[in-house]
């Protein structure tokens, strides 16, 4: 939102596939010291149809981690974290070039604003 940033994601199941793991990992643009990573933990939520249940830590350390829930569809999936001032509401979509992830910050005070947005196009898949 504003701010440039240049982000990769490596992902695959954990847990012996019972979960889903997400890293990512990104910089800013102008300036590559500006760094923000982010692992976000994803698992499907018995006795919901389509239910997801998810975990959200990230560089800002152990205060500022979060649960989440929400609900897949086909065309992708959208997780709720509830922090003590605010709901961020992470939305998943596949687009014919990769995925769209945006993010929107929803308080008491007033309806939701956007925080974050990303278009993400696949790349070429690196071990390690």
């Amino acid at each position: 939102m504003g701010k440039p940033v240049e982000i990769t994601l490596r992902n695959g199941p954990i847990a012996l596939g019972a979960l889903f793991l997400v890293e990512a990992d990104s910089h800013a643009v102008a300036d590559p010291a500006d760094r923000y990573v982010a692992h976000l933990i994803f698992g499907g939520r018995a006795g919901t149809e389509g239910g997801v249940s998810a975990f959200y830590a990230d560089s800002f350390g152990g205060d500022f981690t979060a649960v989440g829930t929400g609900v897949a569809a086909s065309d992708g999936f959208e997780v709720a974290y509830v922090y003590p001032d605010a709901v961020f509401v992470n939305r998943w979509a596949r687009t014919e070039g990769g995925l769209t992830w945006t993010i929107a910050a929803r308080n008491a005070a007033g309806p939701e604003q956007a925080f974050a947005a990303y278009e993400l196009t696949r790349g070429a898949c690196v071990e390690g």
